[in-house]
C-alpha cells in the first residue's frame, strides 16, 4: 500500500490536483480527553496563506479569502470538509489563478488544541490552534514552507423545527464532472441515519451503486459506499455534507424534511463537481446505534510487495502508530485508518531503488456490519481496490487490508474516546 502515492478516488486524480493540492503541491511542489463542547457543525471565517516559490524567482504568492467547514466530532478525532474562495490556483506556470476549492480535512481536538490536516497530502499541510466554545482560531505551516491563519466562528442558525433524528431511505440521482470535461451519470439506493442534538446533525450515509473512475474518467468499478454525514438544522431545512473522511468523496447537501419525508439537492462546490437529487422517506425516528462510534489509538505492522516496482526491494516491512475515527449509525460505519511511519520505495537513479519516508496514509473504512464484523471493498491505490477486514467489540478493534498487488496491512487498536451523550432537541 505505500508503493504508490496515488489513490484511486473517483475524479479526484483530476479534480482534486486542480484545487487545493494545486497550491500546496503544485507550488514545489511538492506542496485527548474528550472535548466538553462538540464542534460538530457548520463554521465560517477567513484564512490567509503566502509562500515563497523559488523556481518563480522566489516571489511570494498570497491567497486570502472566505472559509466555511462541515465538522463532525467522533470523540476526539475530526472529520470534515473545508471550503475555500479566492484560492491560489496553479496550473504548471507562475501565474496562478484564483477559484473556489473544497477539501476533506480530518484531525483531533485534545482539549482546546486543535490539530487538523488533508487527508494524504504529500505537503503535510496543517492547520493548528485552539477552538473554545463557537470559535476556532489556528495557523497553518506545510512541508513547502507556506505558513497563514484560519479563524472561523460557528454558523448561527435558526431554532429547529424538525427533528432529523432516525433511519431514512430511497434513491438518489448523481452527476459528475471529471476533469477532462466528461460527465457521469450514477443512480441507486440512498439510506440515511442521523442523531440531531440541539440544531447540529450528523450520522452515517449509505450509497449503493457508487462508481469508481480514474482521470480519465473511465470506470474502474461500482462500490458500495458509506460516508459520514454531518450539519445543521434550521427551521425544518438540514445543510451539511457528506464525505469519506479519507479524501476520496465529498458533497455539499440541503435537505428539506417534514416528518415522514427528506428531499434533497447536491450542488455547490465540491471535488468531484458532483451534482443531483435525492429523495428519502423516514422509517424510524429511534436514534440510530452507534455502540462502535469514536475514536481508537493503536498500532500496525505493514509487509508491501516491492518486487513489481523495485527490482532490488523484494519485501519492504515497517511498523508505526495507527489512530481509527468511526461514526456509526446502526449497522452502517463510516471512518479512516491513519497510518505513520509509511515507508515506500523510491528510485534511486540507477535502475534501482532506495527506501524512502512516505507521508501518512489515510485509508477508508466503511461497509455494512455484520454482527461485530465489518467486511468491505474499498479504493486504495490507482485502479487497485483492497480488501478490508475489522472486528469490533465494546473497547477494541482488529483488522486486517489487503491488496492485489500482494501489500499486507494489520493494525489493532483500543478504545479511547467515545462520543458523548447527546441530548435529542425536538420531539415529533
Amino acid at each position: 500500500m505505500g508503493q504508490d502515492q496515488g489513490r484511486a478516488r473517483r475524479s479526484h486524480e483530476g479534480a482534486r490536483a486542480a484545487s487545493v493540492v494545486v497550491l500546496f503541491s503544485l507550488l514545489a511542489i511538492a506542496a485527548p480527553a474528550t472535548a466538553q463542547t462538540t464542534l460538530t457543525g457548520s463554521w465560517s471565517g477567513s484564512y490567509t496563506y503566502s509562500v515563497q516559490v523559488g523556481s518563480c524567482q522566489n516571489k511570494t504568492f498570497t491567497s486570502a479569502g472566505n472559509v466555511t467547514l462541515t465538522l463532525l466530532q467522533i470523540g476526539h478525532s475530526i472529520q470534515g470538509r473545508v471550503d475555500f474562495s479566492d484560492f491560489l490556483i496553479f496550473s504548471g506556470n507562475c501565474n496562478p489563478t484564483k477559484g473556489e476549492v473544497t477539501s476533506v480535512i480530518v484531525g483531533s481536538l485534545d482539549g482546546s488544541n486543535l490539530t487538523l490536516a488533508f487527508p494524504n497530502d504529500s505537503t503535510t499541510t496543517q492547520f493548528s490552534g485552539l477552538a473554545s466554545g463557537d470559535s476556532i482560531a489556528a495557523s497553518i505551516s506545510d512541508a513547502i514552507g507556506g505558513t497563514g491563519s484560519l479563524s472561523a466562528g460557528r454558523m448561527p442558525a435558526n431554532p429547529a423545527s424538525i427533528d432529523a433524528t432516525g433511519t431514512w431511505s430511497g434513491n438518489y440521482s448523481f452527476s459528475d464532472r471529471c476533469a477532462n470535461g466528461r460527465t457521469l451519470s450514477y443512480t441507486g439506493t440512498f439510506a440515511l441515519g442521523l442523531t440531531q442534538s440541539g440544531s447540529q446533525a450528523y450520522g452515517v450515509g449509505s450509497l449503493a451503486n457508487e462508481p469508481l473512475y480514474d482521470q480519465n474518467c473511465n470506470k474502474i468499478a461500482s462500490l458500495n459506499v458509506a460516508m459520514s454525514v454531518a450539519g445543521t438544522v434550521s427551521g425544518a431545512t438540514f445543510s451539511g455534507a457528506v464525505l469519506d473522511p479519507s479524501g476520496a468523496f465529498e458533497f455539499p447537501i440541503t435537505a428539506t424534511i417534514d416528518s415522514g419525508s427528506m428531499n434533497g439537492t447536491v450542488s455547490g462546490a465540491n471535488q468531484t463537481s458532483t451534482t443531483g437529487s435525492f429523495t428519502l422517506m423516514r422509517n424510524s425516528t429511534q436514534q440510530p446505534a452507534a455502540d462502535f462510534a469514536g475514536s481508537y489509538d493503536g498500532n500496525y505492522t505493514e509487509v508491501d510487495n516491492e518486487g513489481p516496482f523495485c527490482a532490488n526491494i523484494g519485501s519492504l516491512k515497517f511498523s508505526g502508530p495507527a489512530t481509527v475515527s468511526i461514526a456509526q449509525a446502526g449497522n452502517a460505519v463510516a471512518g479512516v485508518l491513519i497510518l505513520q511511519n509509511e515507508l515506500t520505495g523510491a528510485s534511486n537513479g540507477f535502475g534501482g531503488c532506495v527506501v524512502v519516508d512516505a507521508p501518512d496514509e489515510a485509508v477508508p473504512l466503511y461497509g455494512t456490519l455484520s454482527g461485530s464484523t465489518l467486511t468491505a471493498t474499498v479504493p486504495l491505490h490507482s485502479g487497485i481496490t483492497g480488501s478490508l477486514t475489522i472486528t469490533f467489540d465494546s473497547t477494541k478493534i482488529q483488522g486486517s487490508l489487503t491488496d492485489s498487488v500482494g501489500d499486507l496491512a494489520t493494525f489493532s487498536a483500543a478504545k479511547s474516546f467515545s462520543p458523548g451523550p447527546r441530548r435529542r432537541a425536538v420531539r415529533q
